[in-house]
């Protein structure tokens, strides 16, 4: 990709950027999202669930994981049981930011002179900066008797979900891709696995 063209795009995306953060308009979040589950399970039947113990590297975000599920869920008609519960929830994210930069650029180009002819003159593009935030979720649903009587962590549904943008909040994405992943929970929509989800500007960098 030439610099000119690569100017222009961030040029672009400052104003998009600048543009959600001023008027609160949204920002389409590209998600992929795909789901599998057990089909010797009749998932309309498990509808009791209770939350499997944070142990991850980041037991600050997988709560808060675990507490919008266990609110979706609810609305979903499902209920909180910690003593008997049909299933248990595991939930995991993972992120990166990738940084891209070009530091400024001296360009020379001919431009038409008073009298006739052409002379070389020289710019200094700008350089620029961008960066892309990467998250990938799982949520999944364990077998709560299986778990109990042998240890095992036997996988009844589980929901995946990918997304890159420029939004640095992690929890507002984290939201965002809940809702499309447990969107698919007890059954499947038939919806493309790759979205574009509506974003307010918060977190725009």
């Amino acid at each position: 990709m030439s610099g000119g063209i690569k100017r222009f795009l961030s040029l672009w995306r400052v104003i998009v950027l600048a543009c959600l953060i001023s008027t609160g308009c949204a920002y389409n979040l590209p998600v992929t999202v795909t789901t599998s589950y057990n089909p010797e399970r009749n998932l309309s039947e498990a509808k009791r669930f209770s939350l499997f113990p944070t142990d991850g590297e980041r037991p600050g975000i997988e709560k808060a994981l675990l507490n919008m599920i266990k609110e979706r869920l609810l609305r979903k008609g499902c209920v909180y049981d910690e003593k008997n519960p049909d299933f248990l929830v595991r939930a995991a994210l993972h992120s990166y930011m990738a940084q891209f930069s070009s530091p400024p650029r001296l360009f020379t180009v001919l431009v038409p002179v008073p009298g006739g002819g052409y002379e070389n003159r020289s710019y200094v593009a700008d350089g620029y900066m961008e960066r892309d935030y990467r998250r990938a979720m799982e949520v999944s649903f364990v077998d709560y008797r299986e778990f109990v009587a042998s240890g095992k962590v036997e996988t009844i549904w589980q929901g995946m979900a990918e997304s890159t943008g420029p939004v640095s909040d992690t929890l507002a994405v984290a939201s965002a891709m809940l809702d499309q992943i447990l969107g698919e929970f007890p059954r499947q929509t038939g919806k493309s696995a790759v979205r574009r989800v509506p974003l307010s500007g918060k977190g725009l960098e």
